[in-house]
């Protein structure tokens, strides 16, 4: 596939600091510093081997009981483009810890941002509210292989971080 994303991959992987570059170039760039990660998400095979062609790992937007399938398809992938190593694995968990309020307050911020999506309901009630709930979830993808679990709070309550942190 030519265009834009390969375009913009490509000036991804340019030197840091950046060169100078046209006007044409500059409009599509980015540059990340060398030390950083390129994380794929997608659910299709063809956003799969994007990870292995152009990406240094994967970032799952997915529950336990589908993540790993999507896992396996990116390693295949991986192996396939004679990448060595191993991509790095991200799983994405969306998470609320707190009082109801708090709780209450995630659901309607998660709700708003998948409005559009045609499934927001399906992904609020996904939402995971409860100790045990969270530490089962980081336990999956553990097991999964996952290399990082990232816990995404929808809510407002800066004290999120904190109860997490205890939690954990």
């Amino acid at each position: 596939m030519t265009g834009f994303p390969v375009v913009r991959l490509s000036l991804t992987r340019t030197p840091w600091p950046p060169r100078s570059r046209s006007v044409e170039t500059a409009e599509v760039g980015l540059t990340a510093k060398p030390d950083s990660n390129v994380l794929f998400g997608g659910f299709q095979p063809a956003a799969l081997e994007r990870v292995a062609r152009w990406g240094d790992g994967f970032l799952a937007a997915a529950a336990p009981s589908w993540a790993g399938g999507l896992f396996e398809t990116v390693r295949t992938f991986w192996q396939e483009h004679g990448r060595d190593g191993e991509p790095r694995i991200v799983a994405q968990v969306n998470v609320a810890l707190g009082p109801h309020d708090v709780i209450d307050d995630a659901r309607a911020n998660m709700h708003s941002y998948y409005t559009f999506t045609g499934i927001a309901d399906r992904m609020v009630a996904g939402l995971l509210t409860t100790p045990t709930e969270i530490r089962d979830a980081i336990a999956s993808f553990a097991d999964l292989g996952a290399d990082e679990v990232m816990l995404y709070c929808y809510g407002l309550d800066s004290n999120h971080v904190d109860r997490l942190a205890d939690l954990l």
